[in-house]
């Protein structure tokens, strides 16, 4: 028969909570400036504390491997369950491919997750050409002079774009831009 094991420690011990994993932003995952609201995910281990509160976190943000500190999303959230989930209301108005999210404990700053790397993008809009122009289909030897054109929907940051091109109406795209 197995003997059973019994250890008493002479020294006290504590139960930490532990962070794994973010569901939400994952690679290549895309958000739009001043989105209105976008979920944050993550998994972990956690539970009341000996005065029933919940072990509390910070949620911030960098941008293209910059400071997370004075990028805060919220601050003294209780992480109550796992997956945890907060809404990320109103999101920065910025553009940049490289956005990490990092979830921290406030007690034990030591532990903590970092999202892989994000985007946040502005939106545009394409308004000309569209397929009720009257210079669609195009011809080819003419010139179109001021013929693709676009708006900014939401954020801000954008001076230049690529333009690519289709000949399958949309499924794929051309890698090499028209203009950069």
């Amino acid at each position: 028969a197995p003997t059973p094991l019994e250890t008493i420690s002479a020294l006290p011990f504590f139960v930490r909570p532990i962070l794994n994993s973010f569901n939400d932003p994952v690679d290549a995952t895309v958000w739009y400036a001043a989105d209105a609201s976008k979920d944050i995910q993550w998994t972990g281990t956690t539970a009341p504390k000996n005065d029933a509160t919940y072990p509390k976190v910070i949620v911030e943000y960098s941008v293209d491997n910059g400071p997370f500190a004075g990028n805060t999303i919220v601050d003294n959230l209780q992480f109550t369950a796992s997956p945890m989930t907060y809404a990320w209301t109103n999101l920065p108005n910025l553009k940049s491919e490289n956005i990490r999210v990092k979830v921290t404990f406030k007690d034990y700053t030591e532990r903590n997750i970092i999202s892989q790397s994000f985007s946040i993008r502005p939106k545009l809009l394409v308004t000309s050409p569209l397929p009720t122009d009257g210079n669609h289909p195009f011809k080819v030897g003419t010139t179109y002079n001021n013929l693709i054109k676009w708006s900014q929907t939401q954020g801000t940051g954008v001076s230049t774009v690529d333009i690519f091109y289709s000949t399958d109406g949309g499924a794929n795209y051309v890698v090499t831009p028209i203009y950069s």
